[in-house]
């Protein structure tokens, strides 16, 4: 048990990291671990992602280059003092326990934003874009709709918004986008995406150009992952954050959205 527990953390910390960096590109900048220094523990990194993932400034600019522990921690507590004004609850992390490194709270709290900036706001963003474009009748009759079955509106984003977890919001985020594929199941976020079918019809419903659909074998689990993902990392700026033995791990397999909502 505590073998898998570390093998999870590593594989949590490695997908975190990568999410991090996606993000701090931006800023031409970049972490190289999340509990060690400086990753998050001076504030600096944390301050950009923040205003990167929310889109917006913070009220006090950080110190960029603190050299002293409460210039780190003022630089932490103006971040999480943010994330505390955008509704988002904190469990027991403060900033007193990213400046010292602690792995678990750190992963948390980057959870956190994932579930906030990433998750929630990026797919109930999408649902209302497309119960939109439904609105204005702008769908095409004729042809394959792999975007959706129209079922969703923008009064069951909003409720999807207020009371749903990410991974229901998830769940039901790609049944929506697979909506269109009649004969796909889409009923969990992990055994039924280990054979990789799911995802390259994902990559279809994105671009339908990039995948031939009479061509997919189910029975090469391996070869669908490591193509879907290929695709994904080369075509549509989804990077690989795990290797495709990590993604055979079905479990595992909720790490491929975290970096996804906002491409599809």
């Amino acid at each position: 048990k505590q073998w898998y527990q570390r093998r999870v953390r590593g594989q949590q910390k490695k997908v975190f990291l990568g999410f991090v960096n996606l993000y701090l590109k931006r800023r031409g900048f970049q972490v190289n671990d999340l509990g060690d220094p400086p990753g998050l523990r001076d504030g600096v990194a944390l301050c950009f992602l923040v205003e990167e993932l929310s889109g917006k400034k913070l009220p006090i600019k950080p110190v960029l280059n603190p050299s002293q522990r409460f210039q780190k921690l003022q630089n932490i507590s103006v971040a999480i003092k943010f994330i505390l004004d955008q509704g988002i609850r904190l469990v027991g992390c403060g900033a007193e326990d990213i400046l010292e490194g602690n792995l678990k709270l750190t992963l948390g709290l980057i959870w956190t934003l994932i579930q906030k900036f990433q998750i929630q706001s990026g797919v109930v963003s999408a649902f209302e874009a497309q119960a939109q474009v439904e609105s204005d009748e702008k769908r095409d009759p004729n042809g394959i709709n792999p975007g959706g079955n129209g079922t969703l509106r923008k009064g069951q984003a909003t409720a999807i918004r207020k009371n749903a977890g990410a991974k229901e919001l998830l769940l039901t985020w790609a049944a929506e986008q697979l909506g269109g594929y009649a004969h796909l199941n889409v009923s969990n976020l992990a055994s039924d995406w280990q054979n990789g079918v799911l995802f390259l019809h994902l990559v279809h419903s994105a671009r339908p150009d990039l995948v031939d659909l009479d061509s997919i074998d189910e029975n090469d689990k391996r070869g669908n992952l490591q193509l879907a993902f290929d695709l994904a990392n080369d075509h549509l700026g989804i990077p690989k954050l795990l290797d495709t033995d990590d993604l055979l791990d079905g479990s595992r397999i909720l790490f491929f959205f975290y970096c996804g909502g906002d491409i599809f």
